[in-house]
């Protein structure tokens, strides 16, 4: 398993993350590359991986990056397994269709939840491409919010009130709940996804 990693500062804490469980479970990186945001890949790249024969890749680079990063792969001949940790603001369909091989990206959440997919339906409808993992969030935010407000009045007092003693309830991303640092724990899923065109 190769580790390909942008030189970003999110990326560079995701490699320092992604090193230590791969080997805490005993699969350390063959090799680890730095890709740089604006670096042109070309054949390079490829060619720096292909002597590993690497069984898969992990790769995490910012969500701009990795479309064309996934296209010099392609475009190079590495055909294995890609694996993308959840990178905020990337879209899947542009993954999907830079990359003709296997990938599976990490998601925050099932996108399978039936309510996922019917806001997902809606929203591709009203903005003609499908809604970020984000995207998602926020509108279960929003929809919280809304409902609370309704339920309190305008008060603050009374809003954080109303929302503390908010008992999971269910958005389009699943239930939503309060872990003791008032975060929304979630449980993420891999999801394949289809290969893009050769």
């Amino acid at each position: 398993m190769g580790l390909l990693t942008g030189t970003d500062h999110d990326s560079r804490l995701a490699a320092v993350e992604l090193r230590r469980e791969m080997e805490q479970l005993g699969v350390p990186p063959a090799f680890h590359r730095h890709v740089g945001i604006n670096e042109s890949q070309g054949n390079d790249l490829a060619d720096h991986i292909r002597p590993f024969r690497p069984d898969g890749l992990v790769l995490r680079v910012p969500p701009a990056a990795t479309p064309r990063t996934l296209a010099s792969l392609r475009d190079g001949g590495i055909d294995c397994p890609v694996f993308l940790p959840w990178i905020p603001g990337l879209a899947l369909a542009d993954a999907r269709s830079a990359y003709g091989g296997e990938l599976a990206a990490v998601h925050p959440f099932d996108p399978a939840r039936n309510e996922f997919r019917e806001f997902a339906r809606v929203y591709a409808e009203r903005f003609g491409h499908e809604p970020s993992a984000s995207a998602a969030y926020a509108y279960d935010a929003m929809m919280l919010l809304v409902r609370s407000l309704l339920q309190a009045g305008l008060t603050r007092t009374g809003l954080r009130h109303v929302l503390s003693k908010a008992t999971n309830p269910e958005g389009v991303t699943g239930p939503i709940a309060w872990d003791t640092g008032g975060g929304n724990p979630g449980s993420p899923v891999l999801v394949p996804l289809l290969p893009g065109p050769s």
